[in-house]
């Protein structure tokens, strides 16, 4: 049912990491112009739209909090892979991490509070 509802909403397109997030709306990243781009998709009202996220970079494995709905993902935009957190709008966005080496596989606390 949801990959059904997920091709009306964003035609035929490859979703890859798709989250299910409060309320019926879906966190994922999509492959659009050679760049992995965030979008949101409400299952409820069928609205789709882009995260804040940066053209010129790739954004993708995204996670969302079932404590608070922040979304955590990966980003390039720094030069290598590293953490954000964006709020559950999008408006909001936070660098957590800022090394030498990739940060992959963002995953929350199952009770939602930390990102492991």
């Amino acid at each position: 049912m949801i990959s059904t509802l997920l091709t009306l909403l964003v035609g035929s397109v490859y979703l890859m990491s798709p989250q299910i997030a409060s309320g019926g709306v879906v966190v994922y990243d999509v492959s659009l112009f050679s760049k992995l781009q965030l979008y949101t998709s409400d299952l409820s009202h069928q609205l789709t739209y882009r995260l804040h996220t940066s053209e010129d970079s790739n954004d993708f494995q995204p996670t969302v909090s079932s404590l608070s709905g922040n979304i955590v993902f990966v980003s390039d935009r720094s030069g290598d892979a590293e953490l954000f957190q964006l709020s559950p709008t999008g408006r909001f966005l936070t660098q957590l991490t800022d090394n030498d080496h990739d940060d992959l596989y963002p995953q929350w606390s199952p009770d939602g509070s930390m990102i492991l």
